[in-house]
């Protein structure tokens, strides 16, 4: 991950293509989350701490926000605004908007674990647990999608039909059912043990 965070400073950094609406403080913000793991997984930041973190004040910091969102801005981020008052936003850094070369994104998250990540949001989309509807949005997909390189690479050795063998035994198997619909996040204790049983069991459908 380190060189991959590098090669993303790198491209951040090169003025070619870059939108207007970029300027250093908005760099400055993209690259403290991208260092904090906001690729992976959301950032939670107050506006305070990202002011003293970048050495500017709350309104310019608020500013750079609303450049950098995908409503009315470039799309770079992701913010999630706190629940009750007090609470600080989480933002996540949406890595297929920002201006690195293809093969650094694929390096982080493949296009297969992507692809795996879009079947998932389907079948999760519609919980069997809570009979509940679920809305996945740009940074949800991602983090799945993070998630399941993890396991590809973990605990499948990149069998990319074992992942997706593994993910429909967890999803069909009363043990995991509850935390597959939660999300795979709640999967990661268990995935060695959901292969190791995937393996016995063989179930020939894909999730």
């Amino acid at each position: 991950m380190k060189r991959s965070l590098e090669d993303i400073i790198r491209g951040l950094l090169e003025y070619d293509g870059r939108p207007e609406e970029i300027g250093s403080t908005e760099l400055l913000l993209v690259v403290w989350l991208v260092t904090k793991g906001a690729v992976e997984a959301p950032v939670r930041a107050s506006r305070t701490t990202l002011g003293m973190a970048l050495g500017t004040s709350d309104v310019t910091v608020w500013r750079a926000v609303k450049n950098l969102i995908a409503d009315g801005g470039v799309g770079w981020i992701q913010v999630q605004s706190g629940r009750g008052r007090g609470n600080a936003s989480l933002y996540s850094v949406l890595i297929d908007r920002l201006p690195v070369p293809e093969q650094i994104k694929r390096t982080i998250v493949s296009k297969q674990a992507v692809e795996i990540a879009a079947k998932y949001c389907l079948t999760a989309a519609y919980s069997q647990v809570t009979f509940k509807k679920r809305r996945f949005t740009q940074a949800n997909r991602q983090r799945i999608a993070f998630c399941f390189q993890t396991f590809l690479e973990k605990h499948c050795a990149g069998d990319l039909q074992l992942l997706r063998d593994a993910l429909n035994h967890a999803r069909t198997s009363p043990k995991y059912r509850a935390k597959y619909f939660r999300g795979p996040h709640e999967l990661r204790r268990d995935f060695a043990a959901i292969v190791k049983e995937c393996r016995v069991v063989q179930t020939p459908v894909a999730a």
